[in-house]
């Protein structure tokens, strides 16, 4: 009754993140843009999840360039998802009632909720650990063949190489119980070698460098061996975001005394009932204990961040089976006050969880309509041809489009290098074409090195009497949206890094015109 009920409600949250716009997410419009381009061109743009930018190409390259379309494959792997942790939890021979609550938990979670609309790989790795985990289990429980665990393990990891660290958990804890139970580690050993070669091909083909700025966004994630009062701030980062995007509680990141208590609450709990899931399993908390050692690890090298919410997503099923034995253990204590106060919390909660799923914590897509607003920014009082310039959130946007609504009427050029994913290559127009200019990202980027494209322009623009920009950037309401509903400046202009480098350059605002989470702004230079 509790999985229906959540299927339900975890259905209605999510739907109301779907849209029918032509604009994507400025997020989401780097990830869908290599469907644009022929499939080998597009092989040659994906890098950490070369499965899933590849296997939603053929929907995204035969329909219209609209937001729906390219929603579709996450979100039905959020539909598919609660089944799976039901199901892997179950596997691990866990109770029925712990097991539909942690199950419902988790995928009533503000991060499940939003990243089953988002076109991002993270609720597909959600759903790939599930299985690997559930198959796990079954292959110690004896159950299950070894080589459903190869198949699974090069699918999750051609779908997503952020699955190494649960793939290498299954396979240790496959290993381990091998020697335990006096089984021939050649059981597993030819399997896992079966496995290796077929993943290795892929990790050379399709890894490159994470991109400098992105590393430096997530650089609070990582954690922090410069100082004591670092490595604290970064503990804070990471525990406080894994426990916010997990159950919706507040970061530790607040001065509020009473909004902290509360954060810290929830993160006390979380950790006491993982180390009480983990000593019940016993032997079978192996596969998910690594996975979630290993990505404490990786993000004390500075590899892979921990406590983002999204990218937390592959652990979920890990989290999960290991509160199900902490909550599960809690219940069978003889102890009738304990036992009751364990229910009636338990119980609260997942009412909590169920009244937020579609209201506080429910899917709100941030469009971001650039071909409409280009059409409104037609009707601007320009005198002559203005440079369009895009702003650094909306390039992926335009090579997603592939829209010609220009005033000159004038297609704009952009294009799409290789040498990493597509979010991060779309470049400048070749210099004779003046009616566009698209910043570059990474080393490069306008967020990032916003004066030398305002050199740029200049050079562009010197000689005309007077210069003109047509300036298009994303409103406050789609900067950053993470979960839950959107805030509500849909028609503030976002002043960004690149858009104050124009104004102290001696760059004039005019008249402008807002669309559906983007505005055009005509800026002149006496």
């Amino acid at each position: 009754m509790l999985l229906v009920l959540g299927a339900l409600v975890g259905l209605a949250a999510r739907l109301t993140g779907l849209t029918t716009s032509s604009g994507l997410f400025r997020d989401d419009a780097w990830v869908a843009a290599p469907a644009r381009v022929s499939f080998g061109r597009a092989s040659d743009l994906v890098s950490t999840f070369p499965g899933f930018s590849l296997g939603v190409w053929p929907l995204l390259h035969w329909t219209a360039p609209t937001a729906v379309y390219a929603q579709l494959p996450a979100l039905v792997a959020g539909l598919l998802s609660l089944p799976a942790l039901w199901w892997m939890l179950r596997s691990f021979k866990l109770p029925e009632w712990p097991s539909a609550a942690v199950a419902v938990a988790i995928w009533l979670s503000p991060v499940v909720i939003t990243y089953s609309t988002r076109v991002k790989p993270y609720t597909t790795e959600l759903l790939l650990a599930a299985i690997l985990l559930g198959l796990t289990a079954r292959i110690s429980a004896r159950t299950t063949n070894r080589w459903w665990l190869v198949l699974w393990s090069v699918i999750a990891f051609g779908a997503s190489f952020s699955l190494v660290p649960v793939i290498i958990g299954c396979w240790t804890a496959v290993l381990i119980d091998d020697y335990r139970s006096e089984t021939s580690l050649r059981a597993s050993f030819f399997p896992l070698l079966v496995s290796f070669v077929l993943v290795l091909p892929v990790l050379i083909i399709f890894w490159k460098p994470v991109p400098p700025s992105l590393h430096a966004f997530w650089s609070p994630f990582f954690v922090n061996w410069s100082s004591p009062g670092g490595f604290a701030r970064s503990l804070q980062h990471i525990l406080g975001g894994f426990s916010a995007g997990l159950t919706g509680a507040p970061a530790l990141t607040t001065n509020h005394v009473a909004v902290t208590a509360v954060a810290l609450v929830m993160l006390g709990s979380l950790l006491f009932l993982l180390g009480i899931g983990s000593k019940e399993l016993g032997a079978r908390s192996v596969a998910p204990a690594v996975a979630l050692l290993l990505a404490v690890v990786l993000s004390a090298i500075r590899m892979v961040p921990l406590g983002t919410g999204r990218t937390d997503e592959v652990m979920y099923p890990a989290v999960a089976v290991l509160l199900t034995a902490g909550l599960s253990h809690l219940l069978s204590l003889k102890m009738p006050k304990v036992r009751n106060l364990v229910i009636w919390v338990s119980t609260g909660a997942v009412a909590v969880v169920l009244a937020l799923a579609p209201t506080t914590h429910r899917a709100d897509y941030p469009v971001s309509d650039l071909n409409g607003t280009m059409t409104l920014a037609n009707k601007l009082p320009i005198s002559g041809d203005a440079v369009q310039v895009f702003d650094a959130g909306l390039r992926y946007n335009f090579a997603w489009s592939g829209f010609s609504a220009t005033r000159t009427g004038v297609p704009p050029l952009y294009v799409v290098t290789s040498s990493n994913e597509a979010g991060y290559t779309v470049l400048a127009p070749i210099e004779r074409e003046r009616t566009t200019f698209l910043a570059a990202a990474d080393l490069g980027d306008s967020t990032y090195h916003p004066r030398r494209w305002v050199q740029r322009l200049d050079q562009m623009t010197a000689g005309e009497q007077l210069p003109t920009l047509l300036f298009f950037g994303l409103t406050e309401q789609v900067v950053n949206p993470t979960t839950g509903p959107l805030p509500g400046q849909a028609t503030d202009p976002h002043r960004s890094p690149f858009f104050h480098a124009l104004a102290i350059d001696g760059w004039q605002v005019g008249a402008i015109t807002v669309g559906r989470g983007v505005y055009a702004q005509i800026l002149t230079k006496p």
